[in-house]
């Protein structure tokens, strides 16, 4: 999620709840079961993925200057769970600890490019920060790494 994603009501990635409230920039301590609200921490582990795109920043940049077209941001599947990111700033997904699987790419032109994907062990009370590199080439692979 990011601060283009509208704040609202979402699949928990924490699985504390079905749903846990976005707000527009970070995910909150509500959360949604069978449509009944409560309330659950948010866990000091999971994820950080940086999105960097310096050798297309000219080629993706450029759409966002067409009123029908916004900026092209990353996207990141966790789980299974599609949200998306904001290039060259870290976004933190709240996750449980355990092995997840996350994949990294953009749509350029309605088609997936720089795909990329990384299993990713999260330990308790850590974050593991990750890096999606854009490759130079839309026909190229991205690549999503895990940091030491």
């Amino acid at each position: 999620m990011n601060s283009e994603q509208p704040a609202g009501w979402h699949t928990d990635p924490t699985g504390a709840g079905e749903q846990r409230y976005w707000d527009g920039n970070e995910w909150t301590d509500q959360i949604s079961r069978g449509g009944v609200e409560s309330t659950a921490p948010i866990p000091a582990e999971g994820i950080e993925i940086t999105g960097l795109r310096k050798g297309q920043a000219f080629l993706l940049g450029i759409f966002r200057h067409y009123p029908a077209r916004p900026a092209v941001p990353p996207v990141y599947v966790i789980d299974g769970q599609r949200m998306l990111g904001i290039w060259n700033r870290p976004v933190r997904y709240p996750l449980a600890p355990g092995d997840h699987v996350v994949q990294a790419y953009f749509q350029y032109f309605g088609s997936l490019k720089g795909e990329s994907e990384v299993h990713v062990t999260v330990a308790p009370g850590a974050i593991e920060h990750l890096t999606y590199r854009a490759p130079p080439f839309v026909i190229n692979k991205g690549t999503l790494t895990v940091e030491p």
